[in-house]
């Protein structure tokens, strides 16, 4: 799914299939994933594409503690642009 330097675990294909879940319900789609910390601590990360057009869409990404609230850490919305 993602492989970023930050945290090599998401680049682990084994945990990718054990700790994130993707949904997608016709018109948004989620992306829920367990990240663990270098120290152990697990956190999750809470992440949605909607408002989908052919020519945009709003991308929300938030962060907690697992089984608790979370907080938004992210909002972008992208449009396309003809050149």
């Amino acid at each position: 799914m993602e492989c970023v330097n930050q945290n090599p675990h998401a680049c682990d294909l084994k945990a990718a299939l054990n700790d994130v879940t993707i949904t997608w319900d016709g018109k948004k789609l989620t992306i829920d994933e367990i990240e663990t910390s270098p120290t152990g601590k697990k956190s999750q990360w809470h992440e949605t594409y909607s408002d989908i057009t052919p020519t945009s869409f709003l991308q929300v990404g938030e962060s907690g503690e697992v089984g608790g609230p979370f907080k938004k850490v992210m909002t972008l919305r992208g449009t396309r642009i003809d050149r």
